[in-house]
């Protein structure tokens, strides 16, 4: 698949499904995605989708903006796991980045400290690392049931205009 094939846009509430989005995680992380759809109806989020030539989504993330002013989160960053590597990441950024520019003047992520490849993707398309930081969120193990996760991450961010 060609990058250039990849059509971004917004994700829709009918696009989070397990059927359509059950590759990204578990049934906690589908219902987290939903929430932020239904965030982005309320201008809090942008919430874009790459999608494939046959309407497949591929990729998606997020850009929130209730987090700190003049600024946005983005966050919820994946790409399947059998397409990365292509430069459809980088094209996220890109669609992720021109939504938020109408509204803010710089963007910043949180990466866990062990994840290098997600690292070493944001330094070369121009994050630089702010500080550490510890972020947590709501996870379910093995028997369904919901426990706080907790990571040690790097905050990075980068101007965009």
């Amino acid at each position: 698949m060609s990058v250039e094939e990849i059509s971004f846009g917004p994700l829709s509430l009918d696009e989070v499904t397990e059927s359509s989005l059950g590759w990204s995680g578990g049934a906690a992380h589908i219902e987290y995605v939903a929430d932020a759809v239904k965030r982005s109806q309320l201008g809090e989020t942008d919430m874009i989708a790459g999608r494939n030539s046959i309407n497949e989504v591929i990729c998606y993330g997020g850009a929130d903006y209730s987090t700190e002013v003049g600024s946005a989160k983005l966050w919820m960053l994946i790409v399947r796991e059998e397409l990365r590597g292509q430069g459809i990441g980088t094209k996220l950024f890109e669609a992720l980045e021109t939504a938020a520019l109408s509204r803010v003047d710089r963007v910043f992520l949180h990466v866990e400290t062990h994840n290098e490849g997600a690292k070493r993707l944001y330094e070369r398309i121009g994050y630089i690392v702010e500080k550490s930081d510890t972020e947590s969120w709501y996870e379910l193990d093995a028997e369904g049931e919901r426990y706080l996760y907790e990571a040690e991450v790097f905050v990075m961010a980068r101007a965009i205009r």
